[in-house]
């Protein structure tokens, strides 16, 4: 009997040069049909947005794989609207009313796509269902509460210390500001959550699994815009092994650390474990859950606020008159460096609107993090039906950075937020900052990053007179994955108590 392979090369070369073209045909055809669909039949052809986008993933996927992702979204809502769709299947939100509808229904789920699923296989807090996350938010509220900030002021005050005195010994040098944010930001954030110090601040140099953190983030963000082509994912997944293998190295370190802090049952300490072991129910604590939500705090905990606290840095160097008005205001307020504490730069209008306006102008979290519509009757946002399956987001870069929220929106404007704006800026929309998110998945560690961005930013500058070097002109051009990828800001300080 012939095997298909004898007959295969027994057929006629016309008949296979036909075949073969048949196939092609049919590829075209259906591709073609597809886009058709796409444009005209599907439910979100209504939606405004360029054409290649309304027929296919791939201008989607290219430019957050390039890192452009949040400027290309922002584009297409400049040209469109305040409603678009950047993919057959994806609608993009620039409105608050569409944040809020997004990221505060319970029936719009994390996009699955989104999220990389931990080493250990097993959940944190971050990819958590509804019930788990309600859960796991329940046993670690107590930790991020007023009272346990009030306990842990002395442990942060301690870290600052080691930044500015880090910084001294290096006054009227070329420092990567960027760095020691990095560094002091990690080692708090070690210290509060695993009872760990990674002590990057005091070497001045990036312990090993921290220098491999941003790893998470740009892979989450490489994965995600690689979703949509099932073949190239599975390309991805193979290029990036040493990646990945840096990612687990860094998954297994944080699970032995949290795993021997829950293990001791430590008492006296002011960590957040101290805080879960004391109040939540054993029966709601998997060791497993602890472990990856660990390390879920540790990254996104230190990345965003270090983040910001660079952007104001860079913001107010390139500003010269705000940076002025806000070291004048600090350094009258304070005759002691002692006397700034939490409460006292909560009293400070200034340095609160300069960390506003960061947030607005550069928002740690720019990417849009999708939501899926799960209603059989489908989902209605800002007067536009979506489907059930639709993919949906609202970029806080987009909603931050729109004329229809804020006047001026390109432009840093610390005094907007000040109850003596000018008039210009009446009618912003503060409402539509919300660069915790919202709903029952906002920040849980809002308040800590607040106080930590306030104390550190009024210490720096009370102390130090910064000057941004010309390497760093440009430094707030960056690609975008999940986070920003953020290259040296190099500054020279020049140490307001000690000038040589």
């Amino acid at each position: 009997m012939e095997t298909m392979q004898t007959l295969a090369e027994r057929l006629p070369q016309s008949l296979s040069g036909r075949i073969a073209l048949l196939a092609a045909t049919a590829h075209i055809v259906l591709y073609v049909g597809r886009a058709i669909h796409n444009l005209y039949f599907s439910p979100l052809s209504r939606v405004p947005g360029p054409f290649w986008s309304r027929i296919s993933e791939f201008p989607h996927s290219y430019n957050f794989m390039r890192g452009d992702g949040v400027p290309y979204v922002k584009s297409i809502h400049d040209r469109y609207g305040p409603v678009v769709r950047i993919a057959p299947n994806r609608i993009s939100y620039s409105t608050p009313t569409g944040f809020r509808t997004i990221y505060g229904k319970r029936e719009h789920i994390k996009d699955p796509e989104m999220y990389i699923a931990p080493p250990s296989g097993a959940i944190g807090i971050m990819e958590a269902d509804e019930v788990n996350h309600t859960r796991i938010r329940k046993y670690l509220g107590p930790a991020f509460s007023v009272k346990a900030l009030e306990e842990q002021e002395g442990l942060i005050q301690g870290y600052v210390d080691q930044f500015i005195e880090g910084l001294r010994q290096r006054k009227n040098e070329m420092v990567d500001i960027d760095s020691w944010l990095d560094w002091t930001l990690y080692d708090m954030i070690g210290k509060l959550a695993l009872d760990f110090d990674f002590e990057n601040t005091i070497n001045a140099r990036y312990h090993p699994r921290v220098n491999n953190m941003f790893t998470n983030f740009k892979l989450m963000g490489l994965f995600y815009a690689a979703s949509a082509y099932p073949w190239f994912y599975t390309f991805v997944q193979q290029s990036l092994k040493m990646m990945f293998a840096r990612r687990s190295e860094n998954y297994n370190f944080i699970q032995d650390v949290v795993k021997n802090r829950v293990r001791s049952q430590e008492k006296g300490k002011t960590d957040l474990w101290a805080y879960v072991l004391e109040h939540a129910n054993p029966g709601d604590l998997v060791e497993k859950e602890l472990e990856t939500t660990g390390w879920q705090i540790v990254i996104a905990g230190a990345e965003t606020t270090s983040t910001v606290l660079s952007g104001a840095v860079y913001l107010l160097s390139v500003n010269p008159g705000r940076t002025q008005r806000l070291v004048k205001e600090l350094r009258k307020r304070f005759k002691s460096e002692k006397q700034i504490s939490f409460d006292s730069v909560a009293k400070i209008p200034y340095l609160i609107a300069v960390l506003e306006e960061t947030l607005r102008f550069y928002p740690p979290a720019a990417f849009g993090v999708s939501r899926v519509v799960t209603q059989v009757e489908g989902s209605e946002i800002d007067k536009v039906w979506l489907p059930q399956g639709t993919r949906i987001s609202a970029s806080q870069y987009c909603v931050f950075r729109s004329q229809d929220n804020f006047a001026k929106p390109d432009e840093f404007v610390p005094e907007r937020w000040l109850d003596d704006h000018d008039e210009v800026f009446e009618n912003d929309n503060h409402d539509a900052l919300m660069p915790f998110s919202y709903g029952k998945r906002n920040c849980i560690g809002r308040s800590l990053a607040i106080v930590q961005m306030r104390l550190i930013l009024a210490r720096l500058l009370w102390n130090f007179d910064v000057e941004l070097c010309d390497q760093s002109r440009d430094w707030i051009e960056q690609r975008s994955f999940l986070g920003w990828e953020k290259p040296p800001l190099y500054v020279r300080l020049t140490d307001r108590h000690h000038r040589s």
